[in-house]
């Protein structure tokens, strides 16, 4: 799934910064980093963080290097935290091959942004001139990418709207706005078919967009309930 949106996984660093879940067992985020790091088996020392001086540090010295794209994958609100603590940093590296990856909201610990503000504070924190997402539920093995709003998925994974109404009801039409169900087939042995609390348009072109929630549903992501 991150080969078919990015390329060859190996012509990146993946640096994790996951505060609160990285010890988590349960953590879906913290499961899937650490595969993508050992499927890499990059050489740095240390790829997966929950202190900011020292993920920075890496981070720093890998960019110094020029050799690979650095890709910081983690949850909103930790990243607005490292971003926040990124600017102030005295010492100044060129950022033009530094990547940020944002899977999710502030799952409670701040007040909800959308994502073109979010994205807007995160371009400006950390000196880039986009920022990524990624889209899916714990349940699912597969993820969705997207560079801004737009989020892309492997050819096995497929989303379909609902209408608002009836929960039974497919809508055919593009640029509408409805309940997102996801098919995700590389779900083999668990269930294959999901419908979220989540809000989505699909255009034509096969891409989606998340515009938002439901009202009062619950509020989802294992971090959450971490101290």
């Amino acid at each position: 799934g991150f080969n078919s949106f990015w390329g060859d996984i190996n012509n990146y660093h993946i640096i994790g910064y996951l505060p609160d879940i990285l010890n988590r067992e349960d953590s879906s985020l913290s499961y899937m980093v650490k595969y993508m790091v050992d499927y890499n088996k990059q050489d740095i020392n240390e790829s997966l963080y929950t202190d900011k001086s020292k993920c920075i540090e890496t981070v720093m010295n890998l960019l110094e290097k020029n050799e690979k794209k650095v890709i910081i994958i983690g949850v909103a609100y930790s990243l607005l935290s490292f971003a926040e603590y990124f600017s102030n940093v005295e010492k100044k590296v060129n950022t033009e091959n530094l990547i940020i990856v944002e899977t999710g909201g502030m799952k409670g610990h701040f007040k909800e942004l959308i994502r073109e503000e979010l994205h807007n504070k995160l371009k400006y924190l950390f000196r880039v001139n986009e920022i990524y997402s990624e889209y899916g539920m714990a349940e699912l093995l597969s993820q969705s990418y997207a560079k801004g709003n737009m989020f892309n998925s492997p050819p096995w994974k497929k989303i379909l709207l609902r209408t608002f109404d009836d929960p039974f009801c497919i809508i055919d039409a593009y640029e509408r706005t409805g309940g997102v169900n996801i098919i995700d087939l590389a779900n083999i042995y668990s269930c294959s078919f999901i419908a979220t609390d989540d809000i989505g348009k699909i255009y034509n072109n096969g891409c989606f967009e998340i515009i938002g929630r439901y009202d009062n549903v619950e509020i989802r992501g294992c971090n959450i309930y971490a101290v």
